[in-house]
Order: C-alpha cells, then structure tokens, then sequence
C-alpha cells in the first residue's frame, strides 16, 4: 500500500470546512448575526487601555474603568474619542466608570488626551 504525500481534494475541503477557512454566504431570506458580544469593558491602568480594541454587536455598549493608581499616588487619565461617534468622558480622573453605547455598524478610536499614544478602538459589528 502506498501513501501520497499531498492530501486529497476531500480531505482539503473538509479540513477548510472544519478550520473555518470556508465562508459561505448565508441563504437569501436568512440575516447575517453578529457573533460580537453586546457589551465589553475596558480597563485603563499602567498608562494604557486593556484591551486596546474591543468588539460589540450594534446597539451594544463599551464601559471604561479607571483603576490607575491608589488614593496617594492616582494616575488621571480622561477618554476622548478620536473618529466617528463622538463621546467624551467627564474631566480627567483616576477613578470611575463610563458607559457608552454604539448604535452604528463601524469603527470607533478613542485616545487619552493626556497620554500621547495611549489610544484603542471599538469594532462595532
């Protein structure tokens, strides 16, 4: 019995099939659902925002949480959008939560105005 060495035309298909490689559309008369969360947080501490990017289904919305810092020794930081939606969060501070929600199919970057380069987005699906 003899074995070649490429796999065959079945095994590719299946195997893409299975990875998810094969994107079909969906039948006519059938929607497209988003399989984003409808809701993310993001944490700002160490002068960054964790994660960077998050997705949300449309409608969905995005809370930052400040945890930068103790009492003594607080780290402010404010949160700004930079393109699409516009949204900005109360004055610059350390401690706090902010809500926003996203109505509209799209990508959104905020920035921290105090912190050059301390940037994220929000990928609305």
């Amino acid at each position: 019995m003899t074995f070649s060495a490429q796999p065959s035309r079945t095994a590719c298909i299946v195997a893409g099939i299975t990875m998810g490689s094969l994107a079909l559309p969906a039948p006519s008369g059938f929607a497209a659902t988003s399989t984003a969360p409808s809701h993310a947080t993001v944490v700002i501490r160490d002068i960054g925002f964790h994660a960077r990017t998050v997705a949300v289904r449309r409608g969905g919305s995005v809370t930052w949480e400040w945890r930068d810092g103790s009492a003594g020794a607080a780290v402010s930081h404010t949160l700004t959008s930079a393109s699409g939606l516009r949204f900005r969060s109360a004055d610059a501070r350390s401690h706090g939560r902010y809500t926003v929600r996203f109505a509209k199919t799209g990508t959104y970057a905020y920035e921290c105005t105090i912190h050059v380069g301390m940037t994220g987005r929000v990928l609305v699906r």
